[in-house]
């Protein structure tokens, strides 16, 4: 075979490659301007100190593959949710507290503009979650600033002055870091390089 066709077909593999990984799937990083839907105003934040109480509700094939709000590809059966003010990406404890369950999964669209909701997990996470068939149930929001400085720093582009500021909060307030858990429940999380390596492989977890 010429060298040139050599050449030509290793650059192709390359290429393919670059753009075929794990990192690029995230979307990219964005805050965002205040927006309006429906009326309501709506203004995006850094909050690491998040910690709220809402009903959760849960979306699916109605929006599979379609793109979320910071440029990634929606897969219903990946550990995903929408929120309506946190940074894109971002990462989260959300606590169903109907059952105890607790599950930590990756903020990455914005949503829901339901009244009185507070978010939107993927169709597997309201699975592991139990209560997918129910629709909706109530349940705790807590930002994870030590995971999320580490979905960051795996970004094409890391957005260097966010991950200092999560690493930051992690380090003044260990109550929201990743070794934090609630009391009497169970957690389905993740060891850390897990988000570079497989997080958008369709999850196989079992409750």
């Amino acid at each position: 075979m010429p060298r040139f066709l050599v050449f030509v077909i290793l650059s192709l593999l390359l290429f393919v490659q670059a753009c075929t990984t794990p990192g690029t799937k995230y979307g990219t990083y964005k805050l965002g301007d205040p927006y309006k839907v429906e009326g309501q105003l709506y203004v995006p934040k850094l909050q690491t100190d998040y910690d709220e109480i809402g009903l959760a509700s849960w979306y699916g094939s109605n929006f599979h593959g379609k793109a979320t709000a910071n440029g990634a590809s929606y897969d219903m059966n990946s550990l995903t949710a929408a929120h309506k003010t946190l940074p894109l990406p971002c990462m989260v404890r959300v606590t169903n507290l109907d059952n105890n369950r607790s599950l930590i999964v990756m903020v990455n669209d914005r949503g829901p503009f339901s009244k009185g909701r507070l978010i939107d997990v993927s169709k597997r996470a309201a699975e592991i979650l139990g209560f997918k068939d129910k629709g909706t149930t109530k349940v705790r929001v807590q930002y994870l600033p030590g995971q999320t400085a580490r979905l960051l720093a795996d970004l094409p582009n890391p957005p260097k002055e966010a991950i200092a500021i999560n690493k930051d909060s992690m380090l003044k307030d260990m109550k929201y870091s990743d070794n934090s858990q609630p009391n009497n429940s169970s957690t389905v999380s993740a060891q850390p390089g897990f988000f570079a390596r497989i997080f958008w492989q369709k999850c196989q977890l079992t409750y």
